[in-house]
């Protein structure tokens, strides 16, 4: 990527590109967080935005004490995708293990 192409893509990162996947998961995020609140006895889990100087993380889910937070994917090909079968053998991918660290 080039100097330019960077900037151009800082300046324009409000214009956030769609795909079929995010249309899904943002389709299904409210049921997903419906289910995490039963599952983890957490009725208070709620999405958030926080900012810390040039960083910020939006969250999927946590509760207001902080002590759980529930990042929320739901795989266009649910439990046939890649990623629910690396899941549940308990691998979690490392792009998505930055972005838990980032948040």
């Amino acid at each position: 990527m080039t100097s330019n192409q960077l900037l151009n893509r800082k300046i324009h990162a409000d214009a956030e590109e769609t795909n079929q996947a995010m249309v899904h998961g943002h389709r299904f995020e409210p049921d997903a967080r419906m289910l995490a609140q039963q599952l983890f006895n957490a009725p208070d889990l709620a999405p958030a935005v926080y900012r810390r100087g040039s960083y910020s993380a939006s969250l999927d889910a946590i509760t207001p004490d902080m002590r759980l937070n529930v990042e929320i994917k739901c795989p266009v090909r649910g439990s046939q995708s890649d990623l629910w079968h690396k899941l549940s053998r308990g691998k979690l991918p490392n792009h998505y293990k930055m972005q838990l660290a980032h948040q």
